[in-house]
């Protein structure tokens, strides 16, 4: 670990944030270790709106009509998402082992023309399957009943076009 893959806090600063936690991120795509340095509170929020079974178990209503139509696309789209995709976290999983395991023979022996043809393949694919995961975990409370915490805190914040690095102004 080199001398960048570090934080440097101060007891007054854990005292400010005591669910302070530090936690070394797969580092498939460069040199050095990402480190998530994280604040937050794990109790966070009031929890997202939900459709109640109950309000559909008037036999022959409407709404028990959409209930039955809803529940047979859900199944559909499980199925289709399980034979089209598979477990995306799993693959994530393959692949960063198989991008760590051909690191590690790097630091051995040098790779060969296939083998690092093959690592630069798994790197492409695991930044698809993670882009994927990210986008299925980002998804929108279409009920929003008050505004959250996150939800004010980004609206608030301006759009990060440009990319600037504070550690060049230290």
């Amino acid at each position: 670990m080199s001398r960048l893959d570090r934080f440097l806090i101060s007891p007054r600063f854990e005292n400010k944030f005591p669910y302070l936690t530090q936690t070394a991120q797969p580092r498939p795509t460069s040199d050095h270790l990402p480190l998530l340095l994280d604040i937050s509170d794990p109790s966070w929020g009031p929890s997202p709106f939900r459709f109640e079974a109950m309000w559909f178990q008037h036999k022959g209503s409407p709404s028990s009509i959409l209930w039955q139509k809803l529940q047979a696309l859900k199944d559909n789209i499980k199925k289709w998402n399980r034979e089209e995709l598979g477990n995306l976290n799993i693959k994530s999983q393959k692949l960063l082992q198989s991008i760590e395991s051909l690191d590690r023979l790097e630091e051995i022996q040098q790779l060969d023309e296939a083998q690092l043809r093959q690592r630069l393949q798994d790197k492409v694919e695991y930044e698809k399957v993670n882009n994927m995961i990210e986008s299925c975990t980002s998804t929108v409370n279409l009920f929003p009943t008050e505004r959250s915490y996150n939800s004010i805190l980004f609206s608030s914040m301006p759009p990060c076009s440009k990319k600037t690095h504070i550690t060049g102004h230290l």
